[in-house]
């Protein structure tokens, strides 16, 4: 488990960056080209995945550098970034505050499994 934990730490910046482009794509791809499914806010479902993605994979990539409240800021940031992009004409989409709390929840739960698996004592410190 511990050699498990300190790859996932290892290459977390990696799995991050990725993390970020799908999320990219996924919000700012046209309306028209997102599949209809039919289940009850789907896409807050959708944003909340992202983002527990996004800080957990966040938190791996700096936890020996900050804290998990940075983390939380730079999610949140990054979420209001996305809707106000998503807000403009240029991708037929619209913001909405009910994704920002999406993401923020989903943040909020990324940075506490981070903190569950990712203990201190369970941290090669190498």
């Amino acid at each position: 488990m511990i050699t498990l934990i300190n790859y996932s730490i290892k290459y977390s910046k990696y799995l991050l960056t990725l993390w970020v482009c799908i999320i990219i794509y996924g919000c700012l791809l046209p309306s028209k080209d997102i599949p209809e499914i039919d289940i009850v806010n789907i896409d807050k479902v959708v944003h909340l995945l992202f983002y527990i993605g996004f800080a957990y994979f966040l938190r791996g990539a700096t936890y020996k550098k900050v804290n998990e409240v940075y983390t939380l800021c730079v999610a949140v940031v990054f979420g209001i970034g996305i809707e106000l992009i998503q807000g403009t004409s240029l991708f037929n989409r619209s913001s909405s505050i009910a994704d920002v709390a999406a993401n923020t929840t989903g943040a909020i739960i990324g940075i506490i499994i981070f903190k569950i698996l990712f203990s201190k004592s369970s941290i090669s410190k190498s």
